[in-house]
């Protein structure tokens, strides 16, 4: 670790200037808030944030959604917004002991990205006292993790954080009505709010992954193969940058977590057809349909199985683009499920193909993805949150509609254009 990273952002200034693009830099600008201009529940924060949209839809600061915004604002180099991004994210976690759902939802976290997106960084600008300042941070948002979120197995699952009984009938209400499940009990109900607060944590809300043969989204009952992922990179990328720093003991510590996190994640994930998935430690047993989450051990280094990966290609590469899941015979689909095509997940299925040298099945998942926005552009001179990956559509659910952002879906076309500009 002593050779600075080489960054993966290529630089986007002579790249052809497609409408996407020209939308897109024309209205970056105007994603970014003031921190004293205040939504409802917002707490002020030091720097002006990157929003995902134009508009007021969504006006707060997002966990999930800032990572891909910074990758884009990097490609595009917007190195300063990237910066008050993270200087954002550090304020929550020194404050709260966590980065919420968003500024004014904090009652979950979100997929522990912060470690990645200043490591991003320190690759973007190659100033090793990035790493410096921002450690505090990463080391808090980690005990988070394995504090409120560990469990007896070893490993890690999402949760929810300080809600209490009395804000139940508020929560209840709303989930109840968004994807159509009714519970008669309050035990019940508060059992059922508190799952689908976790499934707002996971970023995939909401999706097929966690449901059981009894129960739809028994977050309580699984343990996320994208959460232990990036936990393992976390420790990973930690124990590196103490190295870095000469600090051989907390170097070693973190190589020990990770090496602990890797044997339990193939003990309890890796299934017989050599795919990771899901797993449900109370039934002993594995999610029932095959996601992009499957994806993630190919992105941190876990392993190299270029045959699993082809297999999880076939499952989920549509005409144009991937898949959240794989297709199953049933009535209803929800957004984070088939065939919706979501820019984070089709970022983190072309970095996996990358690191394992499948430099040809990457570009086509990145272009399938680059011609859908292109397409419905031209259409409607929208970027969408969300694609249909079997008819190259705007993505259209029933728990959440058609929604125009910029945000993620800009920050991986921006970061695609800078990757495939040769």
């Amino acid at each position: 670790m002593s050779k600075k990273p080489k960054s993966k952002f290529r630089g986007n200034i002579f790249i052809k200037m497609t409408s996407v693009r020209k939308y897109i830099l024309e209205n970056w600008k105007h994603t970014i808030r003031n921190p004293w201009e205040k939504g409802q529940g917002m707490i002020t924060l030091p720097k002006p944030f990157s929003s995902p949209s134009i508009e007021a839809l969504f006006a707060d600061f997002y966990y999930w959604d800032t990572y891909f915004i910074n990758i884009g604002l990097l490609a595009d180099g917007f190195k300063e917004q990237a910066k008050n991004n993270l200087d954002n994210i550090a304020f929550f976690i020194k404050h709260m002991g966590y980065m919420p759902n968003a500024s004014h939802l904090h009652y979950s976290s979100q997929p522990p990205l912060f470690t990645r997106a200043v490591y991003d960084y320190y690759a973007y600008t190659k100033d090793v006292n990035i790493l410096k300042e921002y450690l505090p941070a990463m080391l808090l948002e980690y005990e988070f993790f394995m504090n409120d979120r560990i469990t007896d197995v070893g490993l890690n699952q999402y949760g929810c954080v300080h809600f209490i009984k009395s804000q139940l009938d508020e929560h209840y209400k709303y989930f109840s009505q968004r994807v159509g499940i009714e519970k008669e009990t309050k035990e019940e109900q508060y059992e059922f709010v508190k799952n689908m607060f976790a499934v707002a944590e996971s970023g995939w809300d909401c999706s097929p992954r966690f449901d059981t043969n009894v129960k739809r989204f028994a977050m309580d009952e699984y343990l996320p193969i994208d959460l232990n992922c990036l936990l393992y990179d976390i420790e990973r990328k930690i124990s590196d940058i103490y190295a870095i720093f000469g600090e051989k003991e907390n170097s070693k510590k973190f190589a020990e977590y990770a090496q602990k996190r890797k044997l339990l994640i193939s003990r309890y994930m890796l299934t017989e057809s050599g795919i990771y998935q899901d797993y449900n430690f109370v039934n002993n047993t594995h999610s029932k349909v095959i996601s992009v989450a499957s994806f993630y051990p190919y992105l941190v280094g876990l392993s190299n199985d270029k045959d699993v990966l082809n297999k999880l290609l076939e499952k989920l590469e549509l005409d144009y683009g991937i898949s959240a899941c794989e297709y199953q015979e049933k009535k209803e689909y929800l957004q984070w499920d088939y065939p919706i095509m979501w820019a984070p997940l089709t970022y983190f299925v072309y970095e996996a193909l990358m690191c394992n040298d499948m430099e040809q099945e990457a570009r086509r998942i990145a272009m399938k993805y680059m011609q859908t926005v292109e397409r419905t552009f031209d259409k409607t001179g929208i970027v969408w949150e969300k694609y249909n990956a079997k008819t190259g559509e705007v993505g259209d659910t029933r728990e959440s509609g058609k929604n125009p952002m910029l945000g993620w879906s800009a920050g991986i076309y921006e970061y695609f254009s800078g990757q495939l500009k040769d």
